[in-house]
């Protein structure tokens, strides 16, 4: 058969049967715990160690289905649209995966960011890779064919300088791509005020044509509101009772993403996922509900009233995480993404609760250690922001591919699937800017002016393309 053959996680024993499988990349971590390798260390980082020897002999996919690559550290930041998740699939050169929760919006972004790259790199080999200034976290791969990527998997920025290249500095799980001889450009850095941006694409001289991705971040990928809540006071109240007051902090307006809708507060205990055929133990306590401040007024640090909570009867002594998040009672119950640690299903671990019990089995104490979200310094990536982006020939708060056909002498401007209306300023002349649907229609003439060498105009939401004719 001339059938492409894969396997789930398979291994370099399938070369030669099979053409290639999905990865599955896995967590190092001093606690256990659900797709993680426990191994107490200083320090580790991820290295392309099998591509380097077998990416021309056995395609692998992605670096793990979404939930075993997070292992339980929440998909906002490291699930299969995060830029952790993205940036080990170009460390190794693996193409792209998505999900069913990618949706539209998700798969087409990474598309657009990243598959030329990839594709690019599909049949071409590892000629080296190097730990720069011998920092394991400062990955450069260099690939046949004159591709250089740099990775950068630490917690502190990374200036790189590329030769011949305006210098670029790199977050955490930032990349640049430098395959400027191939036409192809890829990358997720910090630009000149600090901002993270993306940039994609390739241009193809010979032809007089070019598609570049820009992503200047005003949505997150998650539709994550952005609150973070936090545990402020504990006190056992005897029995099986406690009070608890909780600080919900608040990052640009809470209403802005996804919608202005009134949240109620809920309160639950769970037990830790040790593995996927463990079910924890859990359970659904009182206190919370709709605040006197509705949640889309929310500003600053909101503390919300002391809330009574009772242990149910039948709660094993042991170790819980106490656990929070917003739901829309008054609607159809969905829970609402937040900032935080979440222990699965939208609920964010505030505290570690220890409930003992005594030899006739009711409860003798129960307490709390409040839980320090570990990513705080990565949730900017999940904090909108209608600042624009000056990615030279476009200024932007928004995510657009601009596909160009010089002879033709047309840009065509398609935004990301589900972006809000927004102010695009493209380095081009113009005669006249159309919208147009997916069926190449055209639907209206829109307004736009010309500021120095760029055009200006703004773009309405489901709206599919924009062309400019000059």
């Amino acid at each position: 058969s001339s059938a492409t053959t894969s396997s789930e996680a398979g291994m370099d024993s399938l070369i030669g049967h099979l053409d290639g499988a999905d990865c599955q990349f896995m967590l190092i971590s001093p606690e256990s715990g659900e797709f993680r390798m426990q191994i107490k260390c200083k320090e580790w980082s991820r290295v392309p160690w099998f591509d380097a020897v077998h990416h021309n002999t056995f395609s692998l996919h992605g670096a793990g289905y979404s939930n075993r690559y997070e292992a339980q550290r929440g998909r906002s930041l490291h699930g299969i649209e995060s830029d952790d998740y993205i940036v080990s699939e170009i460390l190794t050169g693996h193409s792209l995966m998505a999900d069913w929760g990618s949706e539209k919006r998700g798969a087409v972004r990474k598309y657009w960011l990243a598959q030329d790259l990839v594709r690019h790199l599909a049949d071409k080999h590892i000629e080296k890779v190097e730990f720069v200034d011998n920092n394991i976290q400062h990955l450069l791969i260099t690939w046949s064919g004159g591709t250089k990527i740099y990775v950068n998997q630490g917690k502190d920025d990374w200036k790189i300088t590329p030769p011949d290249t305006p210098g670029r500095t790199l977050p955490q799980y930032g990349y640049f791509a430098d395959s400027r001889s191939n036409g192809i450009v890829s990358g997720i850095s910090r630009d000149g005020s600090g901002k993270i941006i993306e940039t994609g694409g390739r241009e193809d001289e010979a032809n007089g044509k070019s598609s570049i991705f820009v992503n200047a971040r005003q949505t997150n990928s998650g539709n994550v509101l952005p609150l973070l809540p936090k545990l402020k006071s504990f006190k056992y109240l005897g029995s099986n009772k406690f009070s608890a007051e909780y600080i919900w902090k608040t990052f640009n307006s809470a209403a802005r993403q996804p919608a202005s809708l009134d949240y109620a507060v809920f309160i639950h205990c769970t037990e830790k996922q040790i593995n996927w055929h463990h079910k924890p133990k859990e359970a659904f306590l009182s206190g919370g509900g709709y605040q006197k401040t509705p949640v889309p007024e929310w500003k600053g640090d909101v503390q919300t009233e002391p809330y009574e909570s009772f242990i149910p009867d039948d709660l094993p002594a042991g170790r819980y995480y106490l656990v929070v998040g917003l739901y829309d009672a008054k609607g159809n119950g969905h829970r609402a993404k937040l900032l935080g640690l979440d222990t699965g299903a939208d609920r964010y671990a505030v505290a570690r609760l220890k409930v003992e019990r005594g030899q006739d089995g009711k409860i003798t104490s129960i307490s709390a250690e409040p839980v320090e979200w570990e990513d705080e310094a990565l949730s900017e990536r999940l904090i909108p922001s209608d600042k624009p982006a000056d990615f030279d020939f476009v200024r932007t708060s928004g995510a657009f591919r601009i596909e160009s056909d010089n002879k033709a002498k047309t840009h065509k401007v398609i935004p990301l699937p589900n972006e809000p209306a927004t102010e695009i300023a493209l380095a081009v002349p113009a005669k006249s800017v159309k919208a147009v649907d997916a069926d190449g229609k055209e639907l209206r003439d829109v307004p736009f002016r010309q500021d120095g060498r760029y055009t200006v105009f703004t773009t309405q939401k489901d709206e599919f393309l924009y062309k400019i004719a000059w």
